[in-house]
Formats: C-alpha cells, sequence, structure tokens
C-alpha cells in the first residue's frame, strides 16, 4: 500500500506542478474583514449569536465600503415518526443567505450556505426547545468559516 502511495505521488505531482496550477489564496493576507455594515434578518436569538461569533469589524465611518446582509432561515422537520405516529426525530436545517452590496447599492455577491443536523425528540418540551437551539448555534459555528472564505474570496478578487 505505501508503494502505491509512493508511486501515485511520483506521477501526480510533476504533473500538478507543470500544468501551471497556482494556489488561489497563495499570496493572501487574511486580515479582519472590514465592511461598513453587517445587516442580520431572522430568529433574534440567531441574530445575536451570528453577529457575537462572525469574524467581521462594522466600521460606519467608512464610505466605499460594502454592506454585508446575512439573512438566517431556520427549519424543523420531522424525520422519524414511531408506530403511533409521534415524531421521534427532527430535522433541523439552518440557511444563511450572504449579500454584498457595495455603495452604489449594486449586488457584488449573493450566495446562500445551508448545513442540517438531526435531533431527537423526547417527552420533555423545555428540554427539546433548549437542545433544538444548541444544535441551532452548532449549525451556525459550522457555516461561519465558509461565508467568511467566501467573503473573504470575493473581496480579494475584486482588488
Amino acid at each position: 500500500m505505501k508503494s502505491f502511495k509512493l508511486t501515485f505521488l511520483l506521477i501526480i505531482l510533476p504533473i500538478v506542478s507543470s500544468c501551471g496550477y497556482k494556489p488561489i489564496l497563495k499570496n493572501s493576507d487574511f486580515k479582519r474583514l472590514v465592511v461598513k455594515s453587517i445587516e442580520i434578518k431572522g430568529d433574534p436569538k440567531l441574530q445575536y449569536f451570528l453577529k457575537s461569533n462572525i469574524n467581521i469589524e462594522e466600521n460606519k465611518n467608512l464610505i466605499d465600503k460594502n454592506i454585508v446582509q446575512i439573512n438566517i432561515n431556520d427549519s424543523t422537520s420531522s424525520k422519524t415518526k414511531d408506530s403511533a405516529g409521534i415524531t421521534t426525530e427532527e430535522e433541523i436545517t439552518i440557511n444563511l443567505n450572504v449579500t454584498i452590496i457595495n455603495a452604489k447599492k449594486e449586488i457584488l455577491f449573493n450566495d446562500s450556505f445551508d448545513d442540517t443536523k438531526t435531533v431527537a425528540v423526547t417527552n420533555n418540551p423545555s428540554s427539546d426547545e433548549e437542545v433544538k437551539m444548541i444544535e441551532k448555534e452548532s449549525i451556525i459555528l459550522s457555516l461561519i468559516p465558509k461565508v467568511y472564505f467566501a467573503l473573504q474570496a470575493e473581496t480579494m478578487q475584486k482588488k
């Protein structure tokens, strides 16, 4: 197995290095992303959580910087039911729709990021709601790097 990996590397490495491949973000300077403002819409608890965890700096004094709009959509659907028709598992989906608008009100970037998790449903509704909120926050934490990377790549592409 080791010889196969070694052979594979010896064959692929010269091909990739001579084909003109160049990493897009090789000479990137990953400074903190600065925008004029961030507008987040959706569930207020999720808005606060996203705003406090995303690494984007707002500076309202900037004239020519972009505005980032993020719409949070969350949905819960029944995934599994028992023989009595009672839901035993629910599927939680979080969708972040991200738009960058420049000072001229032109849309520079628009993309959607989503993720799904499955949670067990018990006979304790208050516990279930807490678990759902924890899972929603977990999904948002997993989506933040994707959103941030897309925003960084978009702003670097415009330079």
